[in-house]
This record gives C-alpha cells, structure tokens and sequence, in this order.
C-alpha cells in the first residue's frame, strides 16, 4: 500500500479492494441522481408518481394541452414568445374539496366540473407537483354526482 492510495471519500488509506468500491459507490450515487432526472421529466411521471410515495419525485410537464395546441415550435424565437404569452395569462385556480363522490374525495372546479385529484392539487399548491384531472362530474340527481373518467 503506498501513501497516495487514500479514499475519495474521507482521505484516509485504503486497499485496492476498497478503492474500487468508493469508485462503485460513486458512480452509484451517480447513476440514482441521474435516473431521478430522468423519471422527474418523463411525460408520465404525474400519472405514476402517486403510486410510489417513498420516491419522492417532482414531477415537471406542460400542465393541461389541448389537443390542437402546439407543445414547442419550429423556432426557439417563436417558442419563447408562446411561453412568455401563456405565462402572461395564467391564472391560478382555486379549487374545492368535494364531499365522498363514490368514497373519494375529489378537488373540483365549480365553474367547469372538472374533477381532480385531492394529493396533486395539494402538492401542486405547495409547488412540488402537477395538478392531475381524474374526470368531470356530472349531476345525475338532487345533490348526487357520478364520475365520466378522462
């Protein structure tokens, strides 16, 4: 063992043995802060994300898109002005708790209907989550509501 051969990790002398698993060590942290990444821009993140609670994922995405709209543009030009002009109208909706609609409780727009659900909206507020729409609620007698799912 010669002196130069210490750890990365906390300078202290190692074996060869132990010097491969600080490398391996390493490129493990590596490889899980990479797939994080990963799985926090995948276009389904929302949609798993509240299956696996211990992950602990931000989930980023486009929010709502019509079917008509555009996602980006040919020109960076033209894409940055479609994002300043959609972040110039955006409004924050307030929505509401439902009571239990088939023993869920839902949050719901009361202008549109539009069911979604109750953790994202939370999680969406405090800002580490995307608003997730689950349905619309339609009124099917006095004060009793059943889902159309999306």
């Amino acid at each position: 063992m010669m002196n130069r051969d210490t750890s990365r990790i906390d300078d202290r002398p190692i074996t060869t043995d132990e010097s491969l698993f600080d490398t391996a060590i390493m490129k493990s942290k590596i490889n899980t802060q990479l797939l994080n990444a990963i799985k926090s821009t995948a276009i389904d993140c929302s949609l798993y994300n509240p299956l696996n609670k211990e992950e602990n994922l931000v989930c980023y995405g486009f929010g709502k898109v019509e079917t008509n709209a555009f996602s980006s543009y040919p020109t960076l030009d033209q894409d940055l002005g479609e994002v300043e002009e959609t972040n110039a109208k955006k409004a924050r909706i307030l929505l509401k708790e439902t009571k239990p609609i088939e023993g869920v409780i839902y949050a719901i727009n009361p202008k549109t209907l539009e069911l979604y659900d109750l953790d994202s909206y939370r999680e969406s507020l405090a800002g580490t989550g995307e608003l997730l729409l689950v349905g619309k609620a339609v009124k099917i007698g006095r004060g009793q509501f059943r889902i159309d799912k999306v």
